[in-house]
C-alpha cells in the first residue's frame, strides 16, 4: 500500500502541473500570431551565419546550397563555416563552394589551424564570433537546410521586435520510417514548449539549429564562459545568460518561412547518444522554471510506468484504477497538444502513429532519465563524458 501511496502522490503532482502545463502550451501556441514580412521590406541588418561542422561530408553541401541561395543583400551577409577537426571531406566541399560562389562572402575557419588545443562546438562558435562582422549572429547546423526567405524573415522580425535573441522553429526532413516519425512528433512538442515559454518571457529551451542573437549581447555575457566544461549546451546556456542580463528580450519567431529542417537520427543508438548529449547539460541548469518543468515532465512519465508495473505486480483494483486514470489522461493530453502543433507545421500525417508510439516515448523518457548520465557517449566520432571531450 505504501507503493500505491507513492503512485497517488506522483499522479497528483503530474495532474496538477504537467497536464495543466500541457493544456496551457497547446492553447498558447495556437494564440501566438504568425509573423509576416511586408512586401516592401528592405533589410538593413548585417548578418553573420555561423555553422560549426565536424564530419559532415554527407550533409554540408545541402546546407551550403540553402545558405548561398538566401534572398538577402550580399553586402549584408557573411557566412562562416568552422571546421571542427573533420576527418572526412567536409572542408573540401566548403572550399569548392568558395570557388563556385565568389560573390558570396563565405569564409572557412579550421580549428586545427587556430590552435591544436581547441575543439568542440562551443569553441568553434566562439572562434567564429571573434571574426564575425555582422550585427546579428545566426547559427544553424551543418546537417540543416533553410527556406530561401529564412534570413529575410529573421531580419524583419529583429528590426521590428528588437530582441536580443530570436528562437527559430526547427522541423525534421520528411522520412517515411516510423522511427523518424516518432522523433518528429516528440520534437514538435519540444518546439511548442520552446515557443510558448519564450512568448511568456520565461524561455527554458531553444535549438542551435535555428538561433539568432546580437553579437554585442554574446560578448556582453561572455559567450560560453562558465559552462565550457560541459560539451553540450551552446544554445540553452547562452539563452539563459542573455535572458538573465536582458529580461524579456528573448522572442520566438513563429513563421513557416523561418523553419529550418534538420535530420532525424538514423538508428536507435544514435538517438540515445543524442539524448544523452542533451541530458549532459542538466548539471549546469540553474533556471528554476526550467528545472521545475523538466522535473514535472519526467515525473508524469515515471508515474505512468510505476503505476502500470504496480498494477501488474499487485493485481490491486486500486492500482488498476490509477492506471486507467493516468494513462488515458496523459495520452489524450499529449495527442491534443501534438495535433495542434503538427497542424501548424503541416505534419498532420505524423499523428496516425501516435497511439502506438506514445507508450514507447513514455518508456524511453524514463530510461534516459535513469541511465542518461552514466558513462560516455559517442558524438561525431568522439567519445564524450559530461565534463570533457576525448
Amino acid at each position: 500500500m505504501i507503493f500505491l501511496l507513492v503512485i497517488s502522490i506522483l499522479l497528483a503532482f503530474a495532474i496538477n502541473y504537467y497536464y495543466g502545463n500541457a493544456t496551457d502550451i497547446e492553447g498558447s501556441f495556437s494564440r501566438i500570431p504568425d509573423f509576416e514580412v511586408s512586401e516592401s521590406y528592405q533589410p538593413i541588418t548585417s548578418i553573420t551565419i555561423i555553422v560549426a561542422a565536424r564530419n559532415e561530408e554527407k550533409n554540408i553541401e545541402a546546407c551550403l546550397r540553402s545558405l548561398v541561395s538566401q534572398q538577402y543583400p550580399k553586402e549584408l551577409l557573411e557566412i562562416i563555416i568552422v571546421d571542427d577537426w573533420s576527418e572526412d571531406k567536409t572542408t573540401e566541399t566548403v572550399e569548392a563552394y568558395q570557388q563556385g560562389y565568389p560573390d558570396i562572402n563565405l569564409k572557412l575557419v579550421k580549428l586545427s589551424e587556430v590552435s591544436p588545443e581547441i575543439t568542440s562546438k562551443k569553441a568553434a562558435i566562439s572562434c567564429a564570433v571573434t571574426q564575425a562582422s555582422g550585427q546579428l549572429i545566426v547559427t544553424t547546423d551543418a546537417d540543416c537546410e533553410a527556406h530561401f526567405l529564412w534570413l529575410q524573415t529573421i531580419a524583419a522580425f529583429y528590426e521590428q521586435e528588437k530582441p536580443k535573441m530570436i528562437l527559430g522553429p526547427v522541423d525534421f526532413v520528411h522520412k517515411n520510417s516510423r522511427f523518424a516519425q516518432m522523433q518528429n512528433l516528440e520534437f514538435l512538442g519540444l518546439m511548442a514548449t520552446t515557443a510558448v515559454f519564450a512568448n511568456k518571457n520565461k524561455p527554458i529551451m531553444c535549438n542551435g539549429a535555428n538561433l539568432a542573437y546580437e553579437r554585442e549581447a554574446f560578448n556582453e555575457v561572455n559567450g560560453f564562459a562558465d559552462n565550457n566544461n560541459i560539451p553540450s549546451g551552446d544554445d540553452v546556456f547562452l539563452m539563459l545568460k542573455i535572458a538573465e542580463k536582458y529580461p524579456n528580450s528573448i522572442k520566438f519567431l513563429k513563421s513557416r518561412e523561418a523553419i529550418v529542417l534538420t535530420q532525424p537520427q538514423e538508428t536507435v543508438k544514435d538517438f540515445f547518444n543524442q539524448r544523452k548529449r542533451w541530458l549532459s547539460k542538466r548539471p549546469g541548469y540553474k533556471n528554476k522554471i526550467l528545472i521545475k518543468t523538466a522535473f514535472a515532465v519526467y515525473i508524469a512519465n515515471l508515474a505512468c510506468i510505476i503505476s502500470l508495473v504496480t498494477a501488474l505486480v499487485s493485481f490491486s483494483v486500486f492500482a488498476w484504477f490509477i492506471v486507467l486514470i493516468i494513462w488515458p489522461f496523459k495520452i489524450l493530453r499529449d495527442y491534443s497538444l501534438l495535433h495542434s502543433v503538427t497542424k501548424w507545421f503541416k505534419k498532420d500525417q505524423l499523428m496516425k502513429w501516435f497511439f502506438i508510439e506514445e507508450p514507447l516515448v513514455i518508456l524511453y523518457v524514463v530510461l534516459i532519465g535513469i541511465f542518461g548520465n552514466s558513462g560516455k557517449y559517442l558524438w561525431k566520432g568522439r567519445k564524450i563524458k559530461p565534463s570533457k571531450i576525448e
